[in-house]
């Protein structure tokens, strides 16, 4: 049998260096609300009107559903975009994975 998980991505400015997005990461582990937080992206994409191509951290953060709303809210407030990508999805996971993933953020 397979279990679930919750996977969360955001991005976070291309500009930033590691050490920053490490210092966004790190405290919503710290505070249990992610078990994991995996990053590096390039992204194309419009935004008011004006095609851009710039490169940006990508996010994957992986939580249980209890921990879900609570790591959405805690990620909103420290975000520094005006609207930040906040998606989420559940995900199949080994059974022994998404224990630790309850263990770390349950």
């Amino acid at each position: 049998m397979t279990a679930e998980i919750v996977l969360l991505e955001t991005t976070l400015p291309g500009e930033w260096n590691e050490e920053q997005v490490i210092a966004f990461a790190t405290p919503l582990v710290e505070a249990g609300l992610a078990a994991c937080v995996q990053r590096r992206i390039g992204s194309t994409y419009r935004w008011r009107g004006e095609l851009c191509d710039e490169q940006e951290w990508c996010l994957r953060l992986k939580t249980s559903e209890s921990s879900l709303q609570e790591l959405v809210a805690a990620l909103v407030a420290a975000h520094p975009y005006d609207e930040p990508q906040v998606v989420h999805w559940r995900a199949g996971a080994s059974d022994g994975y998404a224990d630790w993933v309850e263990e770390q953020t349950g």
